[in-house]
């Protein structure tokens, strides 16, 4: 089964960000960049682990969530940070901010069991079915 149209133009925009950083020759926003894409990856890694399991805990959804979904909230905010020249207790306040929002993912699996599919933009569910981790 192949991934989704949606899914192969996000992933062809992050390829992009790394052609964009090499050709600039902007360090600080590859070493953001690797460092997120090794906690994304690490995230998928652990969601394959768990699929179909019923033994998942709490602090496995919740480290998931937190690698697949605030990790990818703080690097944008490291490379918003890099980019608007943002240093020292400003940039820090905003990794913070956005290491916070786990939050996202789990109402993203509450939506799962309860939003009809128009108002989900998916169908419902879906998760379930492909046996995903989530906080059901």
């Amino acid at each position: 089964m192949g991934q989704s149209p949606q899914r192969a133009d996000r992933d062809w925009l992050y390829m992009q960000s790394f052609q964009m950083a090499l050709e600039e020759r902007n360090f600080r926003i590859l070493d953001i960049l690797i460092d997120l894409t090794q906690k994304m990856v690490e995230g998928e890694l652990i969601q394959l682990a768990k699929i179909g399991r019923i033994d998942v805990t709490e602090e496995d959804a919740l480290r998931l969530a937190t690698y697949k979904t605030a990790c990818l909230f703080s690097g944008c905010a490291r490379l918003g940070a890099v980019l608007g020249g943002l240093e020292g207790k400003e940039n820090r306040r905003l990794l913070i901010t956005a290491l916070r929002r786990p939050c996202v993912q789990l109402v993203d699996d509450l939506l799962d069991f309860t939003a009809s599919a128009e108002q989900l933009g998916k169908p419902v569910l879906s998760d379930l079915k492909e046996g995903k981790v989530t906080l059901r």
